[in-house]
């Protein structure tokens, strides 16, 4: 009896693990805020899902996030922000012609910060 309330745990444990990955036939793309420490940002994400929607993109849903870099606390230094849209993946050639890239849960880099 132990060994299988294990195997169930173990089970839905891994099971949950995935529960952040986007649907199936859809993907995750992502472009920078390139907005800085101290200042504004408002604005930034509707603008990023207008531009995405300019593009004939479907936006399924959206979230802002954080490229998940060390950065070093200081106004005027870039800050990270992103902004993450979840799209039917037969868009992604159009997302990405508006400066988007896939976007991979493991390694969110991207270049100029």
């Amino acid at each position: 009896m132990l060994r299988l309330i294990a195997v169930l745990t173990l089970t839905t444990t891994i099971a949950g693990c995935d529960a952040a990955a986007p649907p199936r036939g859809t993907i995750d793309v992502f472009k920078s805020y390139r907005t800085t420490q101290c200042g504004p940002t408002a604005g930034v994400y509707d603008q990023l899902e207008r531009d995405l929607t300019a593009a004939g993109v479907t936006v399924l849903a959206g979230r802002e996030d954080s490229d998940g870099m060390m950065r070093i606390a200081l106004c005027g230094a870039p800050d990270g922000l992103i902004g993450v849209f979840t799209i039917p993946a037969d868009h992604l050639a159009k997302a990405q012609a508006a400066g988007f890239q896939p976007h991979d849960r493991r390694n969110v880099t991207f270049p100029g910060g």
